[in-house]
């Protein structure tokens, strides 16, 4: 009687809101508003109301217009966007953005949600099972963060758009990393880049929100996108979303498969 061979099984992670923090919001970005207002204010001579508030607007505002454009992985070099911004206040900017990265590679600026490393353990485990990263941040600010945490170990692949040239929802964003897996499953918490880039290449989407309503959690993961309230929390998510880059699809393309509030639903998700 021929043996059957196991099922190859792929699993890939976004990372931010995912299985980590990461150090921009509360560490890189405020030092880098402190460090641009310095410059200001010693090459100007004057001091403008909400100084430092506008330079991070400033900064978000060309993130944008790099996503809009036909190179949108360059919106993600923070180097090449906060110099831009330092350029127009006709400041000398030249900050070393991977190096705050490092800086503020501690808690509280960066940190593992508390089941990641016991449900990568569970995955690794398993002889069918590959583990590999799919993420818009670039290696550079990203690495750094993953070998801090102890986390870089599990996976055998981080794909990154300044290699890719692309960002997700990029179909080459996806199948740079596949090798003739039966069964795929991608976890990300962004609809309009992980769901609807997994949705549009066949791969099983799972979509993780931490803040999910208690009332969803009584569902089983495949069930939550088909009740009322599930709709209605996707609904709201994606509209969110769509204030920050609008896409041609319907709302069908853009649904996950699963619904999680963690990652240990995993179990509940990846049984066989």
């Amino acid at each position: 009687m021929k043996r059957l061979r196991a099922q190859k099984l792929l699993v890939t992670f976004d990372l931010d809101g995912v299985l980590i923090k990461n150090p921009f919001r509360d560490g890189v970005f405020p030092e880098v508003g402190e460090i641009l207002k310095k410059q200001f204010i010693d090459i100007h001579g004057f001091t403008p109301p909400n100084l430092k508030k506008d330079i991070i607007h400033d900064i978000f505002n060309e993130f944008r217009e790099n996503l809009k454009s036909n190179k949108p992985y360059l919106a993600y070099d923070w180097d090449r966007v906060i110099q831009k911004v330092a350029s127009n206040m006709g400041c000398p900017g030249n900050i070393d953005i991977a190096d705050l990265v490092k800086k503020y590679c501690k808690f509280p600026y960066i940190y593992a949600y508390k089941e990641v490393d016991k449900v990568l353990d569970w995955l690794k485990q398993r002889k069918d099972c590959r583990l590999a990263v799919i993420t818009n941040g670039y290696y550079i600010y990203q690495y750094p963060v993953l070998k801090t945490l102890g986390l870089d170990k599990y996976f055998e692949e981080i794909i990154v758009p300044e290699i890719i040239k692309n960002v997700k929802p990029g179909r080459d964003m996806f199948l740079k990393v596949y090798k003739n897996d039966d069964i795929w499953y991608h976890i990300g918490d962004s609809l309009l880049q992980d769901v609807y880039g997994a949705n549009r290449i066949g791969i099983k989407s799972i979509w993780i929100q931490r803040d999910m309503p208690k009332g969803l959690t009584k569902l089983n993961p495949s069930e939550r996108i088909k009740s009322k309230e599930g709709y209605m929390f996707f609904k709201g998510k994606l509209d969110k979303e769509l204030q920050l880059k609008d896409i041609k699809s319907n709302d069908k393309e853009i649904m996950p498969e699963y619904i999680i509030s963690s990652l240990q639903e995993l179990k509940k998700v990846i049984i066989n």
